[in-house]
């Protein structure tokens, strides 16, 4: 039998207990939620000095390095008479951990990245260490190579060193038979691209219950297995699969919890024994009240819950059971109805699709809630059991990464101030330890979402430490041809050549508004290696043709968002290197390289002299996509006004049809950013304002969030930070303010007054915030202040030309 307290498949006793305390257990559950809110307070942004003396330990045999989804607990009971030897602790896990100190939450981690730069997290916790006993106790996920695409994992593995404790071979492990992957159980049909295998399945009569706490006797448990000594980067002999980097970035903000309100209740048209469920559902006539109670008559009863907005939060459902009741909890960013969408801010006649956890209830009461959070604005709650389950509601902790909300705007114009604040927020619900493309969906850091991403970041928060992160991330991904994969941290491979391109313009971004050269230092070698590998895809006409991997430019382009002549001397890749060397040339006379920026730049002209011969069309007075293949876009015509190949002539003659023509393959939300870069270089601003309408029309269903293309009823994704752009166009149009020189040293202030009557706002910068507020009637009036060692251009509507110094100034 071995062990008696070895976790087995057989009910836990201690659920006796739960029934006779399950009001002290509730509270004791909210108070933990309300603590990892402040989990914050414990972290320390300092890296470790000198070698690591702790090992690395793992579950055994418990968990295989390709399981998916698998759950262990570690717990170290030790004494000390010293709590300041915790003030500073080092700690990491692959895949994922959470920990508790004398049954405190104090942090979760690790940060993304890969085991070749596997990060940890340092942290004071001496105010929670008592003198005499305590105990140390952390959940770790390992989720393998099976699980979410974002995650790079080897082997189950966790590690803590502080001077006053170390892991090893003494600590006490438990893997969990109680939590598993949900895998397929998850899906019931295919809902879109899914690059996640994050949804779990959990049995509460097979998990332990109190382990996290000082009492718990951990006795029957085993002893963990030593998987060697820590490497730390950059080592000469690194013999650990993991070498160890500081996190540079704060941990996620959670916030208070919030109630969501129940609006359904009815049953699920269905009678398998086990998740998932049908999406069918017959609806109650009447919206159901809390608590509701779910009758034990083996029929799948169901309620939907609606956070009010989409979130990215963790769901904490409170639910009370005689015990292995069959829950699943299937989450929604839209009321949908075979693939149809309507109204976002209302059920109507919709039902919630998506995927699902699933957990199985102990006896009492009891809270459920993910290790990972979760994507919803609907969430339907069914029940499955002989015996009656109560559902006494679901609260959601919000969480995103800990942006300053520092940048700000508001305008005469109600809309404008609505489309600036959306875009703000699905920044916010795009960015958690990375950037990510979409929150429900893949939470992948693709480049060129990434771009517009840190361009919002710079202007509506002012944190530079996401950016530096994700363009590590990217330059770490370098295959070895030289390009970047197109989305890292990520286990499956991916490249699209463009937005390694981006990449190098995202460096030029990150040093104009940030003024770190060092990053731009560490970055020279990919800067270098990634244009190189453009040049052995040279047609004999100068062009880029042929590129292998995924040519991705823009879902408008209907084969799967590549232009039909990218196999042939293609525009608008070889305009887009083109624009990638100038930025290169650019970033090497930064760094003071003039023999590498001479280089790039003789690259350039050749690409700009190549597209001005073959590709432009003098009877349609636009620039073609390719020489053979003719067909017209507005993606070639903004490149080549955007990076200085059209001349003064053409370029007029690309205005006059650049906008209105709808001949023109069309730019999606994400190829906006640049249409609207365009039309403010050729003077005509009043453009983006106009086409605002875009955006006005998602308003319009009721969203919280902007989607990741236009199609109302059929978008896939509902939350698509690439479609933000205009929360940084109307800082740096409207209210005019942009870098000149890096890091805000010198900035412009040219506002644009669109018709408005006022406008104002905050730009954050390295040296504090510029505020710019002005009044168009009755007559222009601007009132700017500056930090210190900030001096600006400003330019005032009518061309009249002043310079501003710090402090408050006042310009008519």
């Amino acid at each position: 039998m071995g062990k008696k307290n070895k976790m087995t498949r057989e009910p836990l006793t201690v659920v006796l207990l739960i029934s006779l305390m399950c009001g002290v257990l509730s509270q004791a559950l909210a108070d933990e939620s309300a603590a990892w809110t402040e989990i914050g307070k414990y972290y320390v942004f300092q890296a470790k000095e000198g070698i690591w003396e702790s090992s690395w330990i793992g579950p055994g045999k418990g968990i295989r390095s390709d399981d998916v989804g698998k759950v262990f607990y570690v717990r170290k009971t030790f004494e000390t008479d010293d709590p300041s030897a915790f003030k500073r602790v080092y700690v990491s896990a692959d895949s994922k951990y959470k920990m508790w100190v004398n049954g405190q939450p104090v942090a979760r981690g690790p940060a993304r990245f890969d085991p070749d730069h596997q990060i940890y997290d340092t942290l004071d916790i001496s105010s929670l260490i008592q003198p005499g006993k305590n105990v140390i106790a952390a959940e770790v996920m390992y989720w393998g190579w099976g699980g979410p695409i974002f995650q790079i994992s080897l082997q189950p593995g966790f590690v803590f060193e502080s001077k006053g404790l170390k892991s090893d071979a003494s600590w006490k492990v438990l893997v969990c038979p109680g939590i598993e992957s949900a895998g397929d159980a998850a899906l019931l049909k295919w809902i879109g691209y899914l690059a996640g295998n994050w949804m779990e399945k959990v049995d509460a009569r097979y998990t332990p219950v109190g382990w996290q706490a000082l009492a718990y006797d951990d006795e029957r448990w085993d002893n963990a297995e030593n998987l060697g000594h820590p490497s730390i980067w950059g080592e000469r002999d690194t013999h650990s699969p993991w070498k160890l980097i500081p996190r540079t970035i704060p941990p996620l903000e959670e916030r208070a919890e919030e109630t969501c309100k129940v609006v359904q209740s009815g049953l699920v048209v269905d009678d398998k024994e086990n998740p998932p469920f049908q999406f069918d559902v017959k609806a109650d006539a009447e919206a159901p009240s809390l608590p509701f109670v779910a009758p034990g008559d083996g029929k799948i009863h169901y309620v939907v819950f609606d956070a009010g907005r989409l979130v990215t939060a963790y769901p904490r459902l409170e639910v009370e059971s005689a015990g292995g009741a069959i829950v699943e909890i299937k989450y929604g960013e839209a009321p949908i109805l075979n693939g149809k969408k309507g109204r976002r801010d209302r059920l109507e006649d919709k039902r919630v699709e998506g995927y699902n956890d699933i957990y199985i209830t102990q006896h009492g009461r009891q809270v459920y809630e993910p290790f990972l959070h979760r994507t919803f604005w609907y969430v339907r709650v069914a029940v499955k059991s002989d015996t009656p389950v109560t559902i006494h509601g679901l609260n959601y902790r919000w969480t995103s990464y800990a942006f300053p909300e520092r940048g700000a705007f508001t305008c005469s114009d109600p809309l404008l101030n609505q489309i600036w604040e959306v875009g703000r927020y699905t920044a916010r619900l795009c960015a958690h330890e990375s950037y990510e493309d979409c929150p429900y969906y893949e939470q992948l850091q693709y480049a060129g979402d990434t771009r517009i991403q840190m361009l919002v970041t710079y202007y509506a928060f002012g944190d530079p430490r996401l950016p530096a992160l994700g363009l590590r991330h990217l330059n770490i991904s370098r295959i070895p041809e030289g390009l970047t994969q197109s989305r890292y941290p990520a286990h499956m491979y991916q490249v699209i050549p463009g937005f390694s391109l981006f990449w190098v313009m995202m460096i030029e971004d990150y040093y104009l508004h940030t003024g770190d050269l060092e990053l731009v230092r560490e970055m020279t070698g990919g800067i270098y290696s990634v244009l190189r590998f453009f040049e052995d895809y040279q047609t004999d006409k100068g062009f880029l043709a042929n590129l292998p991997y995924w040519n991705y430019h823009d879902w408008a382009f209907r084969r799967n968002g590549m232009p039909r002549a990218v196999n042939e001397n293609c525009t608008i890749s070889t305009l887009l290197y083109k624009g990638a060397l100038d930025a290169g040339a650019r970033l090497m006379e930064a760094l003071d390289n003039p023999l590498e920026a001479e280089r790039f730049h003789r690259l350039s002209k050749k690409m700009a002299a190549a597209v001005n011969a073959n590709a432009w069309s003098e009877a349609e007075g636009l620039y073609t996509d390719g020489v053979a293949i003719r067909d017209l876009s507005q993606h070639a015509n903004i490149y080549a006004i955007l990076f200085d190949v059209a001349n003064e002539e053409r370029q007029k003659r690309i205005a006059e049809r650049l906008f209105e023509d709808k001949k023109l393959t069309q730019a999606t939300f994400y190829f906006s950013y640049y249409l609207h870069q365009v039309a403010e270089k050729l003077g005509q601003p009043q453009r983006i304002l106009d086409d605002m309408i875009r955006w006005k029309n998602m308003l319009e269903t009721g969203t919280s969030t902007w989607w990741e293309t236009p199609e109302p009823q059929s978008v896939r994704s509902e939350c698509h930070a690439w479609s933000s752009s205009p929360t940084y166009t109307f800082m740096k149009v409207i209210l005019g303010v942009r870098p000149v020189e890096p890091g805000f040293a010198r900035a412009e202030i040219r506002p644009f007054p669109a018709g408005l009557e006022w406008a104002k706002g905050t730009t954050p910068t390295p040296h504090g915030d510029i505020h710019v507020s002005w009044t168009a009637k009755p007559e222009f009036s601007l009132e700017v202040t500056l930090p210190e060692s900030v001096k600006a251009d400003v330019i005032l509507p009518n061309g009249q030309k002043f310079e501003a110094g710090a402090g408050k100034s006042v310009f008519k």
